[in-house]
């Protein structure tokens, strides 16, 4: 993860086109990467019990749904540079 950051970092700056290229914040990346780990180690109770499965009470579903968005987008922003 940290060469990454590194290599985020440094691209923008290196590049005579730094102003055509899209910015990706370090930190977002970090963040997004704690977050999905966080998710990933999260017990879920639907495991165990399947009848909870469906209803989601711990909001899993829906923060893994957001989690996919994200990275989506920051793939999506990685491959369309130039």
């Amino acid at each position: 993860m940290t060469i990454m950051i590194e290599m985020l970092r440094n691209e923008g700056s290196v590049s005579a086109n730094a102003d055509k290229w899209p910015s990706v914040n370090p930190d977002d990346l970090q963040s997004l990467v704690k977050e999905a780990f966080e998710v990933f180690g999260t017990f879920c109770l639907g495991d165990f019990v399947p009848r909870l499965d469906r209803f989601s009470p711990q909001g899993l579903k829906k923060r893994m749904s957001n989690l996919t968005e994200k990275f989506d987008e920051l793939v999506q922003i990685i491959f369309r540079r130039p």
